[in-house]
């Protein structure tokens, strides 16, 4: 089916056949345009006004006049198909037809409307391809006519080795500089022409011609005007008819040739150019320069006498020192008297043979040499001579100063290599794909214990990935980046991109390993933390002991009613023991916020050990095998040996919760000595240290539990098995003897303690004030008048109860302001003053001074919470009589005021 939109024109049909003929038509053309007209005159008047692609012409409608109406649409539309419906018995008229210029016929049989849609296919099909053939004819005729290249075809006469023109183009005619009657008249063109390149043999012509093959070459035409004009053909032999024909195609290449012929000439200018900038850019100093670029340049120029200097450096060639001199003296006499200063030639004064091509060296504005390179006078010294010299005078210049800065690269850097080889930073370069480009000893020392830097190795090749993408401003951004296997460390990466708006230029990266700052910030943050929490838990011990102290001496005082049954003398005894125990975790609260009291004594820390790991035998068992591990030496200690003991016990009962199955606990004592903080993973001061270490191999301690495990009640065991103050305890006694503890723990690695204590010990164990006697509890023979200064209200009414009983007289006061206002009415009454030390407003040593302003030989007793041990000097020097820790018992209370009486005389 053909979808192209088809017009035709029936004339002269009968009007039953046009219906008919559209509906047969329509099943192969469904974009039929069909026309019927009654003649030859509509005919017309129709195709003036459109277009037709087949006109039908019906014999039966146009009856004896079919003809002339053919003839005359043929001849005012020459290129329109036609068809004639014809007749079955008018055969003779189909013959006329088509010598009056019909397309093709029809004959009108039965079913010939069957056949018309094939047959008006084919004819459309052959107007298509005549109008391409036409399109296809004339743009050949304008490439012919227009072509830039000349195009011929002339006649190969084989009798006399001639040809004869038959056809050319305007160019052609051009080219030859002949008219175009002239090249016609003409019985053989080759004699107009002259070779340049080979001639063929009759032979090899008579072999092209048999193969048809294409050859090509030069000649040039032997013009009237005497000009030759140079021609590039391509000719192709073909056989019209029998005639041997031959199609050439010239083309004009004397403009061409001309300006090869000047390129070879420049070529060798260009060549002594390139191979000087090729020197230029290869010197490594002056004097090599120099030599090169003259012996050059002279092999260019066929010279053999030449100078060059540039600043103090000269180098000549065929001519003496002296010669160079007076040489460059007759070029400076030259340039003053004609003022030059580019490149020129010159005769020296001496008027010897040849002239000199003289050039200044120069860059920029700046003068720094010259040249003088001899030719003899039947060389051709040319403006392009110069232009050479003033060239290769510039280039000399520019490689001058690129020596010139590249001296004063190298020198910086070398400087530059030198400080970032000394500096003890890792400078590493990336390229694009972070790989490593270059690095400093310091980078190498620093990854060596993770293999070592290695160029083109990948960052993430050394264990670890930067956890933010690299910079692409020039902007410096600071990461960190975490190695986790082991060892653990920890680096500070300072990167900034090289180029910002290059992205392939890779980043510069500036490595810190902050290991030892992490840990040492941890540890501060962690102290800082337990410190904080130590201050808080000792506030609260110190209301306990308030709370403690009351309860006590209640207890006591009822313990006095004789009148009281066994069965609650038994519960006021049990009521002791309890409040005993909560003294007992009061304390360790104040061991863990370093409020309690030293009892120091000097002995062998070695000693010491062996006899708490026998203890620890026993109390253990057999499911724990203990070690003990120190070298042959004193290890002389300064210490409050219980309080370290209970350190160790704390330490092994916990490493034995940790193994329930049973397991190794390891005690290792070892001498260190540390450099200062900044070198020591545990931070510890410059000096002697003892370390002693507690390894289990239990289930050890979760990452996440680590921070906070000295820290009070925090506990990892089960909720009843465990107050969470045996590590607290632990830290505080530790970091009362001046020491540190750090902890190592894995999951099911086991955990590692290791306590550091100062070595030598200094001696710590101070100056303290009266400890109390164990005097009985007598009544005294006198009743002295005591103060008793007590913010929390029933401690002090359980006080003067207390004292009441053991016959003293005493006056409560409820602060420091209120005490000093009763003393200040009769300093002389009060025999002691018992005050608490922490009280809102005034403390107790505050209170003492302000008395003393009245009476000077008052005699005070402090009570606290907290353990006073390193302020005792500071207070007994004030004139403080001694102190006591909360909670107090009755008698010893008693006693202790006893004491500091009978020591005042009284």
């Amino acid at each position: 089916m053909n979808t192209k939109s088809v017009s035709l024109l029936l004339i002269g049909a009968d009007p039953a056949l046009e219906p008919l003929m559209r509906s047969s038509l329509l099943s192969h053309f469904p974009a039929l345009h069909l026309h019927a007209v009654a003649d030859h005159i509509q005919a017309l008047d129709f195709l003036g006004m459109s277009e037709v692609d087949v006109a039908l012409i019906d014999q039966d409608g146009a009856d004896d006049q079919s003809l002339a109406v053919l003839r005359i649409l043929r001849e005012a539309h020459p290129h329109l198909s036609i068809v004639m419906l014809i007749d079955l018995e008018s055969e003779e008229l189909a013959e006329e037809a088509l010598l009056a210029g019909v397309h093709s016929y029809l004959f009108k049989t039965p079913k010939f409307l069957n056949r018309l849609p094939r047959h008006l296919a084919g004819i459309l099909e052959g107007a298509e391809r005549m109008v391409q053939f036409r399109s296809s004819e004339e743009k050949l005729r304008l490439i012919f006519e227009y072509a830039f290249e000349g195009i011929s075809i002339y006649e190969e006469l084989p009798e006399s080795g001639g040809r004869r023109l038959l056809e050319c183009n305007d160019r052609y005619v051009e080219m030859s500089g002949y008219s175009r009657s002239e090249l016609f008249a003409s019985s053989n063109t080759s004699r107009l022409q002259q070779k340049v390149s080979r001639k063929f043999s009759r032979a090899e012509n008579e072999q092209i011609r048999r193969e048809q093959r294409r050859y090509q070459g030069l000649f040039s035409w032997i013009r009237p005007d005497g000009r030759e004009n140079v021609i590039e053909y391509s000719a192709s032999p073909i056989d019209v008819d029998g005639r041997p024909l031959t199609i050439g195609i010239d083309r004009d290449i004397t403009e061409h040739i001309l300006a090869q012929n000047e390129l070879q000439r420049r070529a060798a200018h260009l060549s002594a150019l390139n191979a000087v900038i090729g020197v230029c850019a290869a010197a490594t100093n002056v004097s090599y320069l120099l030599g090169r670029v003259a012996d050059g340049l002279c092999s260019a120029l066929g010279s053999d006498q030449a100078v060059f200097w540039l600043e103090d450096v000269v180098e000549v060639r065929g001519v003496s020192p002296d010669q160079a001199a007076l040489l460059r003296q007759s070029l400076a006499t030259q340039e003053h008297a004609d003022g030059q200063s580019g490149a020129f030639c010159f005769y020296p004064e001496d008027g010897g043979d040849g002239c000199w091509l003289a050039a200044p060296i120069v860059h920029e504005s700046e003068r720094m040499g010259g040249l003088l390179v001899r030719c003899w006078l039947d060389h051709n010294w040319s403006q392009e001579i110069e232009a050479l010299g003033q060239a290769i005078g510039r280039e000399i210049g520019a490689a001058a100063v690129r020596l010139r800065l590249l001296a004063n690269i190298q020198a910086q850097a070398r400087q530059m290599q030198t400080l970032v080889d000394v500096t003890p930073q890792a400078i590493i370069l990336l390229d694009a794909k972070q790989q490593i480009l270059l690095f400093n000893p310091a980078a190498n020392s620093m990854f060596e214990p993770l293999g070592g830097l290695l160029q083109g190795q990948m960052l993430a090749d050394l264990g670890f990935v930067l956890a933010d993408d690299l910079p692409n401003t020039s902007e410096p951004t600071v990461q960190e980046m975490e190695l986790l296997s082991e060892p653990h460390q920890v680096f500070e990466v300072t990167a900034r991109a090289v180029d910002a708006l290059n992205p392939d230029s890779g980043w510069l990266l500036v490595v810190r390993n902050v290991t030892q700052n992490r840990m040492r910030q941890q540890r501060r943050e962690q102290q800082a933390r337990l410190a904080a929490v130590g201050q808080l838990a000792a506030g609260i011990a110190h209301d306990f002991n308030n709370l403690l102290a009351s309860v006590l001496l209640f207890v006591q005082l009822t313990a006095e009613d004789t009148g009281l049954s066994g069965k609650s003398r038994t519960y006021l005894q049990k009521s002791v023991e309890q409040v005993e125990h909560g003294s007992t975790l009061v304390r360790q609260i104040l061991d863990f916020g370093r409020r309690s009291m030293l009892s120091r004594t000097t002995r062998d820390l070695a000693d010491f050990l062996d006899e708490t790991v026998e203890l620890l035998r026993r109390m253990l068992g057999n499911s724990v095998a203990i070690r003990l591990e120190y070298p042959a030496r004193p290890f002389p200690l300064t210490a409050d040996f219980t309080l370290l003991q209970q350190v160790c016990l704390n330490l092994a009962l916990n490493a034995r919760d940790a193994m329930p199955m049973g397991g190794d606990l390891t005690f290792c004592l070892e001498l260190l000595s540390s450099e200062g903080t900044e070198d020591h993973p545990a931070g510890l001061a410059s000096g002697e240290w003892y370390a002693l270490s507690v390894k289990d191999t239990g289930d050890g301690i979760a990452t996440d539990a680590l921070s906070h495990i000295f820290e009070p009640f925090f506990t990892t065991k089960e909720i009843g098995q465990g107050t969470g103050l045996g590590l607290a305890q632990v830290y505080g006694i530790v970091q009362q003897h001046q020491g540190e503890i750090r902890v190592e723990s894995r999951p099911s690695q086991g955990t590692r303690f290791t306590i550091y204590l100062p070595a030598p010990a200094q001696d710590a164990t101070g100056t303290s004030l009266v400890e109390p006697s164990a005097a009985d509890a007598d009544s005294a023979p006198f009743s002295p008048r005591i103060l008793v200064v007590e913010d929390q209200s029933a401690l002090r009414e359980a006080l003067c109860d207390i004292l009441d009983m053991y016959g003293y007289e005493t006056e409560m006061a409820a602060s420091g302001t209120e005490a000093v206002a009763l003393f200040a009415e009769n300093p002389e009454r009060f025999a002691l003053v018992l005050s608490d030390m922490s009280m809102p407003g005034m403390t107790g040593l505050e209170t003492h001074r302000q008395l003393c302003r009245y009476n000077p030989r008052i005699r005070t007793l402090i009570l606290s919470g907290h353990s006073m041990q390193n302020q005792a000097q500071d207070w007994q020097s004030e004139g403080v009589a001694g102190w006591l820790q909360k909670p107090i018992d009755s008698e010893e209370l008693v006693a202790k005021i006893q004491a500091v009486l009978a020591d005042a005389g009284e």
